[in-house]
């Protein structure tokens, strides 16, 4: 299973909240399920150019090993999961979503790359 959400909030700054609260909870090591501490395989290598707000981690959540994406791009936050398996989709799959999530942000919303890129 893989699922993406997007959250658009009424300014920025609201954005970067959400960003900020959601960062701690979607990525804590305190879940009774999880079987694993979060860590960011060599594969998921990608970097926006358009937004140093992202952080993408994966775990085992009770024998399944997952990956999660979260970015904010201006007033949006977005989330992307999925299962890792090879019915569902493999790291460099997920890794490649993750890109094209990025680049479809910044079609949409005409951003131009960041000088300074630092996550």
């Amino acid at each position: 299973m893989a699922a993406q959400t997007i959250y658009r909030l009424p300014s920025r700054k609201t954005a970067e909240s959400v960003y900020d609260a959601e960062l701690p909870y979607l990525f804590r090591d305190e879940s009774i399920v999880r079987d694993s501490a979060w860590q960011i395989p060599d594969q998921l290598s990608y970097v926006s150019p358009y937004t140093n707000r992202q952080h993408m981690a994966c775990t085992t959540y009770s024998s399944l090993y997952i990956c999660q994406y979260l970015a904010q791009y201006e007033e949006f936050v977005t989330v992307f999961s999925s299962y890792i398996d090879e019915r569902v989709m493999t790291l460099e799959q997920f890794n490649g979503v993750v890109q094209q999530i990025d680049q479809r942000f910044a079609q949409l919303l005409q951003l131009s790359p960041l000088s300074d890129n630092s996550n």
